[in-house]
């Protein structure tokens, strides 16, 4: 029920917001914004690595050395994958007829200078292979029997969404305002739920300036820097996933509701204000909102269920700034708040904060013929337009994510310049370009103060610069509590003893480790041969080897002999998960 409540209007509904100052969380205990940083404590690279989220560069570096060894190529490391980051930045700096171009020496016109790429430290043929090994994700190489295959395509980008949004919402606080909206990922290959190849769920809407994969996402409402993301999937695999908020049903809500609060769900309680557009905005999710502590200020267009859209169509309203709204009342106290509000058109709000009273009038520019006599020049004048609180908080958050689109599409471009023929890739390097556009977003508010001035283009020249030039292999840093030496953790677990954190490879190194034998293999008349002595894996069984494992004795109190790494085989790998797990 809505009651025509002037008074309660103008005083404001629902429960009052807190305000807040977003952070970045180092990782150490350390809490990073605008007020704490001073210029030349962080680079551009660190910014870019609290963005990034170490267990994705961790996955990417080993699912990538799973391809190169599997083609026989040369492993990679962490540091050359951010070079390798740093030289997709730098392509999008450039404009060629074919990639190749880039690494050549010779001018392609006396008034251009050649790109020579080669000055990076990476050939061209290096970042071919890379780029045709790159993993964003991890898939198995047979499709697993029960598992259906659009789940199994989509495997190759969720590790990446999934190690994304835990990151953020460990390491990221948001400040008072959340931005909720949608993106899409540029692609115009095969793809749809009528074919199992291709990207599993292509969209294509009219009012969208893209065609391709749809991303729905929330970002901060003060920094813009985005905080969760989530892929749009056919209906089958939605079904999927879990239908809960809170530990409550939510089937009443409308499904925008739904992908709404799945979004926000590590903030809910915390009495900041979601400003969503009219794909997630109903009565409902604003009911819901209030009952799960957030505040909610969004636009309605079609959800109009028990919104009184009709009686405030029917009222009459003049000029530009006139508003009007209703109330409604639980447990006797104004909870929810609906208005209409005359921009160049009517628009109409749901809320369940905030108010109608004055808040800041915007100023717009406009020619207008002033001078109504025949062949007058038009002139400039200046349109003062007011606006209640609750408009005014709305406008000034819903386009974040949209600059951020921006910011993506037209002035990185990476999805335009870096060509693919895979899917996954694009999706992948659309999710790379939003990390490198937080890192802006970070580095801008926290670095540039005062009269400092770097245009956002000149920002990502000298990321590349810093990426390509990075020292990450080479730098020595202490790891967590209870690592050794180069990042290996003594603990158990196939994530900390298996794999070494910075390259991604199966460790052999210290603690428990592959170790060359010290015998020797008996030559006729040699006293001391240099040969080492040689045993099948005990594993594969299929290959002899001089590495053995550092702690393990047969029955026979022999030494266990295993494959290395180097060979392109993880019998070390599997035999600590068996005996030493």
């Amino acid at each position: 029920e809505w009651f025509d409540d002037p008074a309660a209007c103008l005083s404001g509904v629902g429960q009052s917001k807190v305000d807040r100052k977003w952070l970045i969380r180092d990782g150490v205990g350390g809490t990073i914004d605008g007020r704490s940083v001073q210029k030349g404590h962080l680079s551009r690279m660190d910014f870019f690595l609290l963005m990034m989220p170490p267990r994705q560069l961790e996955l990417m570096t080993r699912e990538t050395n799973t391809q190169l060894l599997r083609l026989g190529h040369k492993s990679t490391t962490t540091g050359e994958l951010l070079k390798m980051f740093g030289v997709l930045i730098l392509i999008t700096k450039y404009q060629f007829a074919s990639r190749a171009s880039l690494w050549a020496t010779v001018q392609p016109s006396k008034y251009v200078n050649a790109a020579n790429f080669g000055r990076t430290g990476m050939s061209r043929n290096r970042f071919d292979v890379l780029w045709r090994c790159i993993r964003f994700g991890e898939q198995p190489v047979e499709r697993p029997e029960g598992m259906t295959s659009e789940k199994y395509r989509w495997l190759l980008v969720d590790a990446f969404v999934e190690n994304f949004n835990n990151h953020r919402a460990t390491n990221f606080e948001p400040g008072t305002h959340i931005c909720c909206d949608e993106s899409i990922s540029r692609w115009y290959g095969m793809g749809g739920d009528w074919i199992n190849e291709g990207l599993p769920m292509y969209v294509a809407i009219d009012r969208k300036p893209e065609n391709g994969c749809e991303i729905q996402n929330v970002c901060c409402g003060d920094s813009g820097i985005m905080i969760q993301v989530r892929l749009v999937k056919t209906s089958e695999e939605e079904s999927t996933r879990p239908q809960e908020v809170d530990g409550q049903q939510d089937g009443m809500l409308p499904h925008g509701g739904k992908i709404m609060f799945d979004l926000i769900r590590p903030w809910l309680y915390s009495r900041r204000i979601i400003c969503a557009d009219s794909y997630f905005s109903s009565v409902a999710t604003a009911t819901e909102a209030l009952r799960l502590g957030v505040g909610f200020i969004g636009v309605v267009k079609t959800a109009t269920r028990q919104y009184p859209m009709a009686w405030l169509q029917s009222y009459e309203l003049g000029e530009r700034g006139d508003r009007k709204g209703l109330v409604s009342y639980q447990d006797g106290k104004p909870t929810l708040l609906s208005y209409a509000w005359v921009d160049r058109e009517r628009r109409y709000f749901i809320s369940n904060t905030l108010s109608l009273s004055a808040g800041q009038p915007f100023v717009r520019k406009r020619w207008r013929q002033v001078d109504q006599t025949a062949d007058a020049s038009p002139e400039k004048v200046e349109l003062l337009v007011q606006q209640p609180k609750a408009t005014e908080v709305y406008y000034s958050v819903c386009s974040k994510i949209d600059r951020h689109n921006r910011s993506r599409q037209d002035t990185l471009r990476m999805e335009r310049k870096v060509e693919t023929r895979l899917w996954w890739k694009r999706v992948g390097t659309s999710l790379l370009s939003m990390v490198i556009v937080d890192t802006w977003l970070a580095y801008s508010q926290c670095i540039l103060q005062g009269d400092e001035v770097e245009s956002q283009d000149e920002f990502y020249g000298y990321l590349a610069e810093e990426l390509i030039d990075n020292s990450y292999d080479t730098t020595g840093t202490r790891g967590r509590q209870g690592c050794g030496v180069g990042g290996q953790s003594s603990a158990r677990g196939w994530d900390s003893t298996l794999v070494d954190r910075r390259t991604g490879m199966t460790r052999c190194g210290t603690d428990l480790h592959l170790t060359p034998t010290k015998r020797r293999r008996r030559s006729r008349g040699v006293e001391m041969p240099r040969q080492a002595f040689q045993r099948d894996c005990r594993v594969c069984k299929t290959r002899k080897s001089k590495f053995i494992c550092s702690t393990c004795f047969d029955e026979k109190n022999l030494e266990v002999s295993l494959c290395h790494s180097e060979t392109g085989r993880n019998c070390f790998a599997l035999h600590v998960d068996k005996f030493h797990s």
